[in-house]
């Protein structure tokens, strides 16, 4: 396992988590969240890392890890 990717991917994850929140607040659709935080995954995947699949990971992670932290700590 490369742990250079790894250790890469976890800061963008982080960065991709906040810019789904701007563009929240600057009036997207939080239906679109998920595809959004998917689109960026794969772009900072591709440009970043030079890794597709790595992209795709970060991009669901990213989304994943937003849905669970607003149920845990809003109760919705």
């Amino acid at each position: 396992m490369n742990t250079e990717i790894f250790y890469q991917g976890v800061p963008v994850i982080v960065v991709i988590i906040a810019l789904i929140e701007l563009f929240k607040n600057l009036g997207m659709s939080v239906r679109l969240a998920p595809l959004a935080s998917l689109i960026l995954g794969l772009l900072a995947g591709y440009f970043l890392l030079n890794n597709w699949f790595t992209g795709l990971v970060i991009g669901l992670t990213a989304s994943g890890l937003f849905d669970i932290a607003k149920k845990t700590i809003l109760g919705k």
